[in-house]
């Protein structure tokens, strides 16, 4: 399985669909509604602002656990989290 831009997809797919209706393709107009409604349908795979959320979260209790210090321990902790949660903001995606 591969992540997409579902928000891409339908608009692209809206697109079509207006298309259709305004030059009378009333077969490719409901083919398309049909398309943009089982799109809609689908759960969310994944949430980056969730994911940030809990590292976050993470990020906190690390921070009041083990009363952060200056160790480089420490501080090593804190930059991984960071990084984590700057590569979740980011998406993996291109460009």
């Amino acid at each position: 399985m591969r992540l997409i831009d579902a928000d891409k997809l339908l608009e692209e797919t809206r697109r079509d669909r207006d298309y259709a209706e305004k030059n009378g393709f009333m077969d490719m107009y409901h083919e398309r509604q049909a398309l943009i409604d089982r799109i809609e349908a689908q759960p969310t795979a994944y949430d980056p602002d969730k994911v940030v959320e809990k590292l976050e979260d993470r990020k906190r209790l690390i921070v009041e656990t083990f009363k952060i210090s200056e160790s480089d321990i420490d501080r090593g902790r804190i930059y991984g989290m960071d990084k984590a949660i700057e590569i979740v903001k980011g998406g993996g995606v291109n460009g």
